[in-house]
């Protein structure tokens, strides 16, 4: 009896900690087509500014999509500069729309991804869009 009630309160455990994770989606469209996709997971408390550095790490993949709206020659020694209007959304971390960015080609366990350079990471962390709901954290916010 006592080893079952044991089991019971750490699986009670477990699952609190499961259910509190949350995955965060990052999309770069052109236009409304999505041409770069990937993602990342926390436990839901890092506020916006937090979730957009994640651009820093997250490895993004093509999509389908990718080979048909991405010209040949955007590709430059392992650049992939976007001259064309787009946008990046990241999820709980904000939105912003572009006309130019460029992105640096990763390796990672033989396959190849794509990061964005990190100027723009903080370049645009001031002038990028956050919803209501995911502002709250932020310092200054409400004051």
């Amino acid at each position: 009896m006592k080893q079952t009630f044991v089991f019971l309160i750490a699986m009670i455990g477990f699952c609190q900690t499961s259910f509190a994770s949350r995955l965060v989606r990052i999309e770069v469209s052109l236009g409304d087509v999505v041409i770069l996709e990937g993602s990342t997971g926390d436990n839901g408390r890092p506020n916006a500014d937090e979730v957009w550095k994640y651009l820093a790490k997250v490895h993004l993949r093509p999509t389908k999509d990718f080979e048909h709206l991405v010209p040949k020659n955007a590709i430059i020694a392992n650049k992939l500069f976007l001259n064309a209007k787009g946008k990046l959304v990241v999820q709980y971390g904000g939105q912003m729309e572009f006309k130019s960015v460029t992105f640096i080609k990763v390796e990672h366990r033989g396959k190849p991804y794509w990061q964005l350079e990190p100027v723009y990471i903080s370049r645009w962390t001031n002038s990028r869009l956050i919803r209501r709901s995911d502002a709250g954290g932020l310092k200054g916010f409400g004051k």
